[in-house]
């Protein structure tokens, strides 16, 4: 896996690619969902202290894997929450992301994740 560009979070990954996302809550009870390219928003929850694991597969018509983070923040607005993300690939290459997130107000905001195959 390798970083395309950082600011929009576009990625490069090989057909068969495993990729590890692991989180890190500050100062909120954990709360992350997630969902990839169509599924509806916040499909699937991700367990707290488990990496978010996923195989990249090539498509058929060459579009990109999208994958959408949810950050959800539990604890009172303004008191500086965030959460911090570290990717590693499977056939070399780490991305950190500190802080992926942090808390806006009583917003749920997201990263769109975008990997090229």
């Amino acid at each position: 896996m390798t970083v395309e560009d950082e600011l929009n979070l576009l990625f490069r990954g090989s057909d068969n690619e495993s990729i590890s996302m692991a989180f890190t809550a500050h100062n909120t009870v954990w709360g992350i969902t997630y969902a990839f390219d169509d599924e509806a928003d916040e499909a699937h929850s991700l367990a707290n202290g488990t990496s978010l694991k996923f195989t990249l597969k090539k498509k058929p018509d060459g579009s990109p894997t999208v994958l959408r983070v949810f950050f959800h923040f539990t604890n009172e607005s303004g008191t500086g929450a965030s959460y911090d993300e570290r990717m590693t690939g499977s056939q070399g290459g780490s991305f950190d992301e500190v802080p992926a997130r942090e808390q806006e107000g009583d917003l749920v905001p997201q990263n769109t994740y975008t990997f090229q195959v």
